[in-house]
C-alpha cells in the first residue's frame, strides 16, 4: 500500500501538468524532450532517496518532492567543481549531461509548472 501512493502522486503530478495554449501570440511552447528529460532525471533520484527512506524507516510514511530535491540538486550544481560537480552528476544517473543543458531543462519544467492554466496554482517558496 505505501508504494502505491508515492507511484499515483508522481502520475497525478505528470499527467495533470499540461499545458493549454489559449493565447496564440503567448510565449514559444516548451519542448517536450526537454521536459520529459529533466522529468525522468527527477523521478530517478526521487526513487532513489524514497527508496533509502524506505529502507532506514519501513514502518513509516514517506512525503518526498523530487522537483524541490531537484532544485536544490540544480543550484548545488552551478557552484559544484571537479570531483564534487562528477559526484552530484552520477548520483542524478547524469555523468555526460552539460550544466547548460541541465539549467535550461529544469528552467523549461519550472515554467510548464507554474504557468497560469485555469487549473490549480503552483507557488514556491
Amino acid at each position: 500500500m505505501t508504494k502505491i501512493i508515492p507511484i499515483a502522486l508522481l502520475g497525478l503530478l505528470f499527467t495533470a501538468c499540461k499545458k493549454e495554449n489559449n493565447n496564440p501570440a503567448g510565449p514559444d511552447p516548451i519542448p517536450v524532450e526537454d521536459v520529459q528529460e529533466i522529468a525522468a532525471i527527477n523521478q530517478s533520484l526521487g526513487w532513489k532517496i524514497f527508496n533509502k527512506e524506505h529502507a532506514a524507516k519501513p514502518d513509516e510514511n514517506i512525503l518526498i518532492s523530487p522537483w524541490s530535491i531537484q532544485t536544490a540538486v540544480q543550484m548545488a550544481i552551478n557552484g559544484a567543481k571537479g570531483n564534487t560537480l562528477d559526484e552530484i552528476l552520477e548520483l542524478m544517473d547524469c555523468k555526460d549531461c552539460e550544466v547548460a543543458s541541465l539549467n535550461q531543462f529544469h528552467g523549461d519544467l519550472t515554467t510548464m509548472l507554474t504557468q497560469q492554466s485555469g487549473q490549480p496554482t503552483l507557488t514556491m517558496a
